[in-house]
């Protein structure tokens, strides 16, 4: 049906409405894109974004684990138990952007504990909000998520013993 409603669609209609049902905005431009590309009888390239998402949000799983614990055990435990979690396998699949969620979730999870670690630089914080705006346009729901990391963000910032816990 997802194919049906928008797989013909005109860019600027993906990009600029919000149609009846819904739709992951960011990721039906990315599958139409596709469908230009490849046609719309490309099984695979239509599942592309997700599954190139899904497999990037393995490896950020990986770094934000490392980054968190400073174990090799537990980062690969962590990569371990997101590659066979079935939630993970079946969005990472299906030609929704469910994936790109995960991913720009996690990159943003991510780059604020790279800004924790440099706070003047790097680039960090211009990644995160690229992230979440990508993360917003793609399910406008996820802004909750945007403004509660952002809420954890300020209040490591502003006081600095939650910051060293962190690094």
């Amino acid at each position: 049906q997802y194919l049906l409603d928008y797989g013909d669609a005109s860019l600027k209609d993906i990009a600029t409405t919000y149609f009846f049902g819904g739709h992951p905005v960011f990721h039906t431009l990315l599958m139409r894109l596709m469908i230009m590309g490849f046609g719309d009888e490309n099984e695979i390239a239509i599942r592309l974004p997700a599954f190139i998402s899904g497999i990037a949000c393995l490896w950020l799983i990986y770094r934000v684990a490392l980054q968190l614990f400073d174990s090799l055990f537990i980062a690969r435990l962590s990569l371990l138990l997101a590659a066979i979690c079935p939630v993970h396998i079946y969005y990472s699949q299906i030609a929704r952007g469910y994936s790109l969620i995960m991913f720009f979730s996690i990159a943003m999870v991510y780059a604020a504990l790279k800004l924790l670690d440099s706070p003047q630089g790097g680039g960090w914080g211009t990644i995160l909000v690229l992230c979440g705006a990508l993360s917003v346009y793609t399910v406008p729901t996820n802004v909750y998520f945007a403004a509660a990391l952002a809420g954890w963000l300020f209040i490591a910032l502003l006081v600095p013993r939650y910051a060293e816990e962190i690094k």
